[in-house]
C-alpha cells in the first residue's frame, strides 16, 4: 500500500521501479544506473532498510544516489540516527502528507545532481590540469633531448621500467602502491635527468673515443641533480602548485636519483631509506636502461650482464627489496625495451 500511495504521487514526473524487498532492491539497483533516488522503508522481507544502506555504501552507490528512509510511527528515534549515520539524504514519515513528500524528493534529486554535476566538473577540469601539465613535462624533457641525444628514447624507457616494478610492487602491496600514487611517480620520473641542459655540450656528448669523465667532467655532471631542483623550484613550483604530492615526487626524484643504498651516490651522500622511495625506484629503472643502451661514451650491454652487474653491486648498491623485485620482472624488463616506440 505505500508503495502504491508513492507511486501515485511520482507517476507523472518519474518512472517508477518498486521492490518488495532488500534484495530485490539491491538486485535493481545494480542493474539499472538511471535510479535517481531511492524511498526506502526500513522494515522489509528477506533484507531490512539497513541492510540495504550498509550495501549500497560499501559499492559507492550513496556517493551519487540520494536515499530518503520511510519510518513509521513505531520506529524509534534510534532508527531515524542510524539511517542518518549509514548516508541516508532525508527521512519522511508515514502517513505522507504529499506536499512536504514531493519537495523532498525534488530537493533531494536536485542536491545530488548538482552535486554529480559538480564532481563530473572536477574531473574534467583535474585531467585538463593533468593534460597541460604533461605537455610541459614533455616541453621541458624535449629541451633536455635537444643537448643530449639519448633523452627522447631514455624518457620513455624510464617511465616503462618503473612502472613494471611499481606493477610488481603493488601485486602483494595494493594499498600503499595505489594507482593514482603509481601515476604519480611514473610521471615524475620523466624530469629525473632535466638537470642535464644545464651541463655543457663538451661533457654531455663527450665520445667514447675521447675516454671516460675525467674527475673534473664528472664532478660537473654530477650537478645536474643540484640543477634539476633549480629548474623544478623555478620554473615547476607555481604550475604544479595544485598536486604538491606529485611535485614532492618530482623533487625527491630529480635530486635523489643516483643516490645509492650504501651512502656512496650523489648530491648528498644518503644511505638506506633516507633516499626517498620514488627515487630509488628511478634509480634502478635509469642505471639498467644506461647499460642496455648505446650512449655516446659507451656499447650497450647485453640485458644478462647488465642485471648481472646491478644485482652484483657493479653499478652501486640498491634496496635489497627493490633488487628482489628486480629479479622477479627482469623478463619483463627486457621485452619492454623491445617493444617498438611510437613517436
Amino acid at each position: 500500500m505505500n508503495r502504491a500511495i508513492l507511486a501515485e504521487m511520482f507517476k507523472d514526473t518519474y518512472t517508477i521501479a518498486q521492490a518488495d524487498n532488500g534484495l530485490d532492491a539491491l538486485a535493481q539497483l545494480k542493474n539499472d544506473s538511471s535510479i535517481v533516488i531511492v524511498l526506502l522503508d526500513i522494515i522489509m522481507p528477506k533484507a531490512d532498510g539497513f541492510y540495504v544502506l550498509e550495501q549500497m555504501k560499501a559499492l559507492n552507490m550513496l556517493s551519487h544516489i540520494p536515499v530518503i528512509f520511510i519510518t513509521g510511527e513505531a520506529d524509534s528515534v534510534e532508527y531515524q540516527r542510524r539511517g542518518y549515520q549509514l548516508g541516508v539524504t532525508d527521512i519522511i514519515s508515514k502517513p505522507f502528507d504529499e506536499v512536504i513528500v514531493r519537495q523532498r524528493v525534488a530537493n533531494s534529486v536536485a542536491l545530488y545532481e548538482s552535486k554529480n554535476n559538480n564532481e563530473a566538473l572536477v574531473h574534467k577540469l583535474t585531467a585538463k590540469i593533468q593534460r597541460i601539465n604533461d605537455e610541459i613535462i614533455n616541453g621541458f624533457s624535449s629541451l633536455v633531448e635537444s643537448r643530449n641525444k639519448e633523452s627522447k628514447l631514455h624518457i620513455i624507457h624510464i617511465r616503462k621500467l618503473t612502472k613494471i616494478l611499481l606493477d610488481e610492487l603493488a601485486a602483494t602491496n595494493p594499498v600503499e602502491f595505489s594507482p593514482i600514487l603509481k601515476d604519480k611517480i611514473i610521471r615524475a620520473s620523466a624530469l629525473h635527468d632535466i638537470g642535464k641542459y644545464m651541463i655543457p655540450d663538451h661533457i654531455l656528448n663527450k665520445p667514447k673515443s675521447e675516454g671516460r669523465f675525467t674527475a673534473e667532467e664528472y664532478e660537473i655532471m654530477k650537478v645536474h641533480t643540484v640543477q634539476g631542483c633549480n629548474i623544478l623550484q623555478s620554473f615547476f613550483k607555481d604550475i604544479f602548485n595544485d598536486d604538491p604530492v606529485f611535485y614532492n615526487f618530482c623533487i625527491q626524484i630529480v635530486r635523489s636519483h643516483h643516490e645509492r643504498w650504501d651512502g656512496n651516490g650523489y648530491p648528498d651522500h644518503l644511505t638506506g631509506n633516507d633516499i626517498p622511495f620514488a627515487a630509488q625506484l628511478v634509480s634502478i629503472a635509469d642505471v639498467y636502461d644506461a647499460l642496455v643502451s648505446e650512449r655516446c661514451y659507451k656499447d650497450a650491454y647485453p640485458h644478462e650482464q647488465a642485471i648481472k652487474m646491478i644485482m652484483q653491486g657493479e653499478c652501486g648498491a640498491f634496496n635489497p627489496v627493490l633488487l628482489s623485485s628486480l629479479d622477479r620482472v627482469q623478463e619483463l624488463y627486457r621485452t619492454a625495451l623491445a617493444e617498438p616506440i611510437l613517436v
